[in-house]
């Protein structure tokens, strides 16, 4: 642990290296064939959540420290963690930012995959949890957003998904060789595993594009390589774009509409979930925290009528989309 630490951290650091030892004791120790092994884990793991959240209303206002504990502690259970495929890939990144395509196929997927029974469970908890949970359901509420645009379109539309992952949702989209498909991603494995996934439908009209999402914020580069767009979306990227360059690219996108096209937008709102899960036990800090308010005020900075602007939720809640009307 840094020092100098004051009374007040040391505290901090001294009751969570307690309370940390025992849950990792704990784990480390418990036979998988125990009855209610799972749930036994479960709960053992939310009292250390309950700890956290008791050091993190103490010295929220010391981001840095709580940083270095959570880092403390996710290096020193690694042994148990690492079991886990999922909270290994985003503790170590293996493509360089948190949730790449392999990950968010593992999370659709919503089966464990760790590489003992103790990981296994360890995915399965991982998988419960409210971000994950919002992932899936975030793609069922997109799927049925874009094929209402189908409908208003009738199947002639010009799309684009901006980093555009998997591009899972477009395998329940209604298909439509009319309209035409801009799948955009800085990842060239992404696009190519996306390419493969969607060569299962019969639309063909797909362009999978190499592109930085934070280059979209240009009306008029955006027109000049996809043309006019009748419905701009992204499965999830606006979560990890910082306030300041937001709103220039939500500006951008919307400026790039056809005439009553729609940007779809979608944002986790921090209200709803905590981020013990993305912060401990996992390494998911490149994820923005806003609400719903702070969410709509970067579409209204980003000069989008609010009368254009309608708000709708995921069945589980924790997701918002901002669906602004050209």
């Amino acid at each position: 642990m840094p020092n100098p630490l004051s009374e007040g951290e040391f505290y901090a650091a001294d009751a969570l290296e307690f309370e940390y030892a025992e849950l990792l004791g704990f784990l480390r120790n418990l036979s998988t064939d125990t009855k209610n092994a799972y749930s036994l884990i479960e709960e053992r793991i939310n009292l250390f959540k309950v700890l956290t959240q008791d050091i993190e209303k103490k010295f929220g206002q010391d981001p840095l420290f709580l940083a270095r504990l959570q880092e403390w502690f996710r290096r020193d259970s690694q042994d148990i963690f690492f079991q886990s495929n999922l909270f290994r890939r985003t503790r170590t990144w293996p493509e360089g930012y948190p949730v790449d395509h392999t990950t968010l196929e593992a999370i659709y997927a919503n089966e464990p995959q760790g590489t003992t029974q103790l990981g296994k469970f360890l995915d399965r908890y991982f998988l419960t949890r409210q971000i994950p949970s919002g992932i899936r359901s975030r793609m069922e509420k997109l799927t049925q957003l874009l094929n209402q645009r189908d409908s208003q379109e009738k199947g002639k539309g010009n799309w684009l998904s901006l980093a555009c992952g998997p591009c899972r949702e477009l395998l329940k989209v209604n298909e439509s060789n009319q309209r035409k498909m801009w799948c955009a991603d800085y990842d060239l494995s992404t696009l190519e595993y996306a390419k493969e996934l969607l060569s299962q439908t019969t639309h063909k009209n797909y362009v999978f594009q190499k592109s930085n999402a934070l280059k979209l914020a240009s009306p008029e580069r955006n027109t000049a390589q996809f043309g006019k767009l009748t419905t701009i979306y992204s499965p999830g990227i606006f979560d990890y774009i910082e306030d300041e360059a937001l709103p220039r690219l939500l500006s951008g996108l919307y400026a790039s509409l056809a005439p009553e096209g729609t940007l779809i937008t979608s944002f986790f709102d921090r209200n709803v979930y905590d981020t013990f899960d993305t912060h401990w036990l996992s390494r998911w800090t490149s994820f923005h925290q806003r609400d719903k308010d702070q969410a709509l005020r970067l579409l209204t900075g980003s000069e989008i009528p609010m009368t254009h602007i309608s708000l709708e939720r995921d069945e589980s809640g924790t997701v918002v989309f901002l669906i602004a009307k050209k």
